[in-house]
């Protein structure tokens, strides 16, 4: 079955960074609910572009900016709005400043100003916005709420937040990534600072909400003060600290290491960012260890344990940034809910899977056509994440691992994939032929081919 992937390649995005590339950001963020205005300066180390005679980035389109300098002395620039599909409304804001025979790597300062109105391009899930009761915000292919020094589609290296201070009205409290270090209130103000290491591209993610905080067991939870919302804090943390000793002692254990952050979000905030994970509302109020609520929550928080570097350009790309984190939690669930409750999941994963096949339709609306895992594109991956392919074979084919395997090397072969610090689909084979000799030619069919042998089902 080897060789048969040929084709994944073809069309996958650029996976090279582009001109000049950030590295160390310092950020000063003021928000005005009132007016729903956002007003910051953005301190940025580049890794410049050799010879570069302009830099350029991009800022959501209601941003403006008033003033760049490189090295502290002002830069003369031009912005204008452009389509960019990494963005919630489908715009942003593309700054181009003059640097002929100015040193980038002396830094660049970027002041900037305007609002996040509600999306009026794409869906309601898009909750990114500013309002009266607070400022929701997520990063590079959302909201581009600090300078991002790339193109739609591009990838870029994590980057350090060395100093993010967010002033805003005391009774708001803000949650960033990272480590919060400091939170001073004066004069009806609070200005807080926070600080993160190596943050990717899609994780830096801000949220400022009328919070109460409560901590527990290396855990915090930003939460509502209403009774509901406080009254479920405390079981937010519960089910969090066991699926975390759980996710600690079979996956990636060095990502236990740092604090996590509980933070209860507007409506389609269930969203995992570093080491910050949203919980909607009403999942928030409503946890409970026999609801799809404990389901989303150990599948937010597990993304940090399980996805592992791998390249846009390598067919196990889109396996990799959803295959995983969409199945590991399901272990964990069984070790809390019990084997009869994963085995009802993953009984109906298999039955709409079949379904899907044979009909080509899903609830009646016609569905992608099935493509083998390895050969989904990175640019395929909206198309097949949440209702083909990804979110059912992708799932099966880990099962199918887990029933052939023993317990001890199955959680041996994910304890070595999670640890990698890069993934390949060469070295997932080569990893699955450790610990697996006999499944690897099963699983080239899984992952090369579309075929679904008998063998592969369930009760079979």
């Amino acid at each position: 079955m080897r060789g048969l992937c040929v084709l994944c390649a073809v069309g996958l995005l650029s996976s090279g960074a582009w001109a000049s590339e950030a590295r160390i950001y310092s950020l000063d963020l003021k928000y005005d609910p009132g007016s729903g205005r956002v007003a910051a300066t953005a301190d940025i180390v580049l890794k410049p572009e050799p010879g570069a005679k302009t830099v350029t980035f991009y800022l959501h389109d209601e941003l403006k900016v008033a003033r760049v300098a490189i090295g502290g002395r002002k830069a003369a620039f031009r912005q204008a709005v452009v389509p960019y599909d990494y963005s919630y409304d489908t715009k942003a804001n593309k700054i181009v400043v003059e640097a002929a025979g100015r040193d980038l790597a002396r830094g660049l300062s970027v002041t900037y100003a305007g609002r996040f109105s509600p999306s009026a391009a794409r869906s309601p899930s898009d909750y990114m916005r500013g309002d009266r009761d607070g400022l929701y915000l997520r990063s590079y292919a959302y909201s581009l709420w600090f300078p991002v020094f790339a193109e739609a589609n591009a990838s870029f290296p994590a980057v350090d937040f060395d100093s993010v201070t967010i002033t805003a009205p005391a009774e708001l409290r803000a949650v960033f990534v990272g480590e919060e270090t400091g939170r001073v209130e004066k004069n009806g103000l609070a200005t807080s600072t926070w600080t993160a290491k190596a943050v990717g591209p899609y994780d830096a993610q801000l949220t400022l909400r009328r919070f109460a905080v409560a901590h527990c067991g290396g855990l915090a939870a930003y939460h509502l003060t209403d009774t509901a919302s406080s009254d479920a804090a405390g079981r937010v943390c519960d089910e969090a600290g066991k699926l975390l000793a759980y996710y600690t002692s079979h996956y990636r254990e060095t990502a236990g290491n740092r604090s996590i952050l509980l933070v209860q979000e507007p409506a389609y905030g269930d969203i995992a960012g570093a080491n910050m994970i949203g919980l909607a509302d009403q999942r928030w109020r409503e946890i409970k260890r026999d609801g799809d609520e404990i389901e989303t929550l150990a599948h937010e928080l597990v993304h940090a344990f399980v996805q592992t570097p791998t390249a846009k350009s390598d067919p196990l790309y889109v396996f990799e940034v959803e295959g995983f984190p969409s199945y590991f939690h399901l272990p964990a669930l069984a070790s809390v809910l019990g084997e009869d409750w994963y085995a009802r999941q993953l009984d109906r994963i298999e039955k709409l899977y079949r379904e899907r096949r044979d009909t080509g339709k899903m609830g009646g609306e016609k569905m992608p056509p099935e493509k083998p895992i390895l050969a989904i594109g990175a640019e395929e991956l909206g198309t097949y994440k949440d209702v083909f392919v990804l979110n059912d074979r992708a799932l099966l084919f880990w099962d199918y691992l887990r029933r052939k395997m023993t317990p001890q090397d199955f959680d041996a072969l994910v304890r070595a994939l999670t640890a990698s610090s890069e993934v390949t689909a060469k070295s997932f084979f080569a990893l699955v032929a450790k610990y697996a000799p006999a499944l690897e030619a099963d699983a080239y069919v899984w992952l090369e081919t579309s075929a679904y042998p008998e063998k592969f089902r369930r009760n079979f």
